[in-house]
């Protein structure tokens, strides 16, 4: 929509609604479809240490051997390995996702220079959101945020099913994005030798996964964290990994006049030259201090351990100094 309210052709106030569907890919289900249970299952063997090899001329009681035993005693061996076997998940009836987007803005002609300014938004809805294994531990939701409790190496806590050790899924329609900026743009077409364009946006943009990218394949940005629990996508909602709060960039032509030397070949050299330059400045991506796990398993009765936003601490560490590091609230 576009209305000049002075009917002069110097003002111009614009906006616009829409509404757009995130079209889900035959490639986000036809793999994980054929792979899931009970028609499919996949397992990883491994000969145990220290165990006798088989040969093909003196097969030893006892001896174990991945190699010959195909096909005969592949199913045997893995069905013996629960602890191993993989699946996959598609889901029967996902969401619809779509993306909602607007924008106001007001263009002023005076003289040379053309001035507008105006507002823009966006927020996706059910976006996709790519887990290469949701067979994990689920947080704990605390007064103080989400936490993972320590545990001992001998005593794991319990994952989604026990009975497998990954399950696969294409896609989780649960993630969201929000995006609004302010925009300004100075505009003089050339004239006189001289043109000048130059833009300015102050933007923000939250979302609870920056990209298709999990905790396996990596958030696609060389600053970004994965999704730590993609069935609970708001533990992971913050700032975008591409947010960038003020982003300003000019350009500016200037066509160099021309000389007469009368000597045609100063004048071809010398002559029909133009100076040019685009200078661009803006602030700095975000960026998270984290704690990928409870590496050395620390004793459950003492430790302060948690995912987002908390000074991560036992008894006898402290893994960051929370006085250096400003701590944002827990998410």
């Amino acid at each position: 929509m576009s209305y000049d309210p002075f009917h002069n052709g110097k003002t111009a106030i614009r906006a616009g609604w829409g509404v757009f569907d995130s079209l889900m890919l035959l490639n986000e289900y036809d793999t994980p479809l054929f792979r899931s249970f009970p028609f499919f299952a996949q397992a990883v063997l491994t000969a145990p240490a220290g165990t006798k090899p088989c040969t093909s001329a003196n097969v030893p009681a006892g001896c174990t051997s991945l190699y010959g035993s195909f096909p005969n005693g592949g199913y045997a061996i893995g069905s013996n390995a629960a602890a191993a076997l993989r699946t996959a998940y598609a889901d029967p009836a996902p969401p619809r996702s779509y993306i909602m987007q607007w924008n106001l803005n007001i263009e002023q002609q005076v003289g040379k220079w053309m001035l507008s300014a105006g507002c823009v938004g966006a927020r996706g809805v059910h976006l996709l959101n790519v887990e290469r294994n949701i067979d994990s531990v689920r947080p704990t939701k605390t007064s103080a945020g989400w936490f993972y409790p320590a545990v001992k190496a001998s005593d794991p806590l319990q994952k989604l099913n026990p009975n497998f050790s990954a399950i696969n899924t294409s896609a989780t329609w649960n993630t969201d994005s929000d995006y609004a900026a302010f925009h300004a743009r100075v505009k003089r077409n050339l004239d006189k030798g001289l043109q000048v364009v130059g833009s300015y946006a102050w933007a923000k943009s939250i979302d609870s996964a920056s990209s298709t990218g999990s905790t396996s394949s990596g958030s696609g940005y060389p600053n970004g964290i994965g999704n730590p629990y993609p069935l609970l996508p708001v533990i992971n909602r913050g700032l975008s990994d591409f947010d960038i709060r003020h982003n300003a960039t000019i350009s500016l032509v200037w066509v160099i006049p021309d000389h007469r030397f009368g000597f045609k070949p100063i004048e071809t050299v010398v002559n029909g030259w133009e100076l040019a330059g685009i200078y661009k400045i803006q602030t700095g991506a975000p960026f998270s201090v984290l704690l990928t796990a409870d590496q050395p398993y620390i004793d459950p009765a003492n430790p302060t351990v948690s995912y987002r936003g908390q000074t991560e601490t036992d008894t006898t560490t402290t893994l960051w100094d929370s006085g250096q590091v400003s701590s944002p609230g827990a998410s």
